[in-house]
């Protein structure tokens, strides 16, 4: 997208398999990412690590000379986060950061759901959930540093994928930020209604099939509230399961690891009746958009920004109210919401349009700084 709009890119990453034909930089190697897990799990200091990595992707970025800079995700055990943001203050250079969960305000996990956030951390209650630490808890003093680091970086813009983080950001140490929200997007080419034969394949030509995807299903993605959903629907409802599981004993559920393809998902979305979403933290979750696009009604818990894309193609439930979520698959089916529906409203998620509005955003801001793009 933004080589086609007439911009030239560089891409930095530490994971992952990148295609030859990407202008890329490798941001140090699996052994820092080894090393900087290792003193996490002991020391929860999370982006503390990586000096001699961080300082390599500062000198490739001096060397590029960027108008902007677009950070993603620091996290993954890969830089040095006081180095990197102390360069960004330095540089003058403009630098957009799409928060994608609630670490950049916390002092240790991603979900932001304590009471102690508002007493500036301490004696955290999520230290073994990811960044996990096992040895020390540091949650006061990362809540410190970043608050130090983060604060008053006169070239930092804020971008949240929904209303609700936007709404946290402006509650927590970085309120002074202005805050563009722009939604996650997905490629509408892909996520479509599919015909298949999963039906058949799975002998549900009778069912209505509810149907949950998670890339690793766990408590806080609401594994234990869509075992007690399927225990309590009649006979002519089957509940599927999309995803990594460590804990598949429920009889009455069908468990598939994995799909082969992104085609099989969209066949699983399109066969579903309802997809149910029953998720207990989550910031923008991109499988509503998808369930939405292949013409299938989302149910989801009041959780985070998870609601915002639903509208009326679908319905909201208490968060953790099992009662209300058997009650929403009972009489989703009962309010006629058509395939057409769904998929028109999922039209406000074509990728494309989110890059553009990203473009839109850094151009404006290049404008009104420099005076031309």
């Amino acid at each position: 997208m933004w080589q086609k709009s007439g911009h030239t890119v560089r891409y930095a990453s530490a994971r992952g398999n990148v295609p030859d034909s990407i202008n890329h930089y490798q941001i140090g190697n699996q052994a820092d990412v080894y090393l900087h897990a290792l003193s996490a799990r002991l020391f929860d200091n999370m982006g503390k690590m990586s000096r001699r990595a961080t300082s390599g992707l500062i000198q490739d970025i001096e060397s590029y000379k960027p108008d902007v800079i677009s950070i993603q995700d620091p996290l993954g055990y890969t830089m040095n986060i006081p180095m990197l943001f102390d360069y960004i203050r330095r540089s003058g250079r403009q630098t957009y950061w799409t928060l994608h969960d609630c670490w950049a305000f916390t002092g240790h996990c991603i979900a932001g759901l304590c009471d102690r956030l508002d007493k500036g951390c301490g004696d955290c209650p999520r230290k073994r959930e990811y960044p996990k630490s096992i040895g020390i808890d540091n949650s006061k003093g990362n809540y410190l540093l970043k608050k130090k680091v983060f604060s008053g970086i006169s070239n930092l813009f804020l971008i949240t994928p929904s209303k609700w983080l936007s709404g946290l950001v402006g509650k927590s140490f970085l309120k002074d930020y202005s805050v563009k929200v722009i939604p996650n997007g997905i490629d509408l080419t892909v996520f479509k209604p599919t015909e298949s034969d999963l039906r058949r394949k799975y002998g549900l030509e009778k069912k209505q099939i509810v149907l949950g995807v998670a890339g690793v299903w766990s408590e806080t993605k609401g594994m234990y509230h869509f075992y007690e959903l399927a225990d309590r629907l009649d006979d002519k409802y089957q509940c599927v399961m999309i995803g990594r599981n460590q804990d598949t004993s429920a009889a009455n559920v069908i468990h598939i690891d994995r799909t082969s393809d992104r085609k099989e998902l969209c066949g699983w979305y399109t066969a579903a009746d309802v997809f149910v979403n029953p998720t207990l933290a989550d910031n923008f979750p991109t499988v509503n958009l998808e369930a939405l696009a292949c013409g299938t009604p989302v149910i989801t818990f009041a959780t985070g920004g998870s609601p915002e894309s639903v509208g009326k193609c679908g319905l909201v439930v208490g968060q953790g109210d099992g009662e209300g979520l058997v009650r929403a698959v009972y009489d989703i089916g009962k309010m006629g919401i058509t395939s057409a529906q769904c998929q028109e409203q999922a039209k406000a998620y074509d990728k494309w349009q989110r890059y553009a509005e990203y473009l839109e955003f850094f151009s404006g801001n290049c404008m009104g700084k420099n005076g031309e793009e």
